[in-house]
Formats: structure tokens, sequence, C-alpha cells
């Protein structure tokens, strides 16, 4: 099938793809891996200006997940105890399936806990 030689740069390729995937991550302690915030956002997408969206999502208090749709749009308003509302917009230029924390991906300061973000897949692209 392959040659030893053959197989040896198959090694070096793969070991290379795998430290260059790594690189971003940092270890903290001997179970946890964290990942820096730009590096996270970016896998599910960006921030986008607040004046055009497709959906609006407000956070309140007992607001423990949402559901989106890879493409959408959505203005995120968050309420907080003093009644005052802050908001961000985000484009969820992303593949759908995936989980995301809202609290990672608003600005900072703004959710102060995990709140999840489903993430479906938009079935205009899925060939169905």
């Amino acid at each position: 099938m392959f040659t030893l030689k053959q197989n040896g740069k198959i090694a070096a390729l793969a070991a290379c793809c795998m430290i260059s995937l790594a690189a971003p991550v940092r270890a903290q302690g001997p179970s946890q891996i964290v990942v820096g915030a730009s590096q996270y956002q970016s896998q599910f997408g960006a921030p986008v200006d607040g004046s055009r969206y497709d959906r609006e999502i407000v956070i309140g208090a007992d607001t423990r997940w949402v559901n989106v749709v890879s493409g959408q749009v959505v203005h995120f308003v968050v309420a907080d105890a003093a009644g005052t509302n802050a908001s961000f917009t985000w484009n969820f230029d992303t593949w759908g399936g995936r989980v995301a924390d809202l609290s990672r991906l608003a600005p900072t300061g703004m959710v102060l806990r995990p709140i999840k973000v489903y993430i479906d897949k938009d079935l205009r692209y899925s060939g169905a």
C-alpha cells in the first residue's frame, strides 16, 4: 500500500496539523482546556450592526436556552434586574447542529450566566 517513506511523510503531516490546531488552545489544569474569547466567538459567527436583523430574542431572568438557525442574524435584548435593557446583534454564520454559550458571545459583562444557544441547520441548504 504505502512504503515506509510515504508513511513517514503522512505521519509528519498529521503531526504538523495537530500542532497547528492545538496552538491557540492553552491548557489550564489537568482536565480543563480554555479557548481565547475571540477564537471561541469566531466558531459561531460574528457580532454585526444592530440595524438589520432577522429575529429579536429577549433574554429574561429565567431564560436558560434559546434556539436559532444557522445563517440567522439575531438581535438579543438582555433585561437586568433594574429594568434596563442592553442589546447586541449576532450573525450565526456557522454550521447547524452546534451549541454555543451566549455569555461568551455577548459583550463582556452583559450576560452574567451561561445560556445555551442551540444552532439548528438551515433547511434551505440541507439538500432535502
